[in-house]
């Protein structure tokens, strides 16, 4: 595209609207490159929040069991006392 150039009393008053053109990359080039390449921050929002260290409620909902949202300690299969390996076990 030409740009046109204004002289006046012989001051000559370039177009602001040109410049900005000449000075802006090639669209084609650009509008490539930026389509290939992305941002960085778009590849970041796509990650899961576990994935980023943030907090994940189906995660935190595996972890806690049944005390989900009922207390502050997770959920533990009772206790049962050790059995030797040695010794079979009685059955009554």
């Amino acid at each position: 595209a030409s740009c046109i150039e204004v002289e006046v009393d012989g001051v000559r008053a370039p177009s602001y609207a040109c410049l900005t053109q000449k000075m802006s990359p090639n669209k084609d080039a650009a509008a490539r490159q930026a389509a290939a390449q992305g941002l960085a921050s778009e590849a970041i929002v796509q990650r899961p929040s576990n994935q980023l260290g943030l907090f994940n409620r189906a995660a935190m909902a595996n972890r806690m069991g049944n005390t989900f949202g009922t207390s502050v300690y997770p959920q533990r299969p009772p206790s049962t006392a050790p059995t030797s390996p040695v010794i079979p076990k009685l059955t009554p």
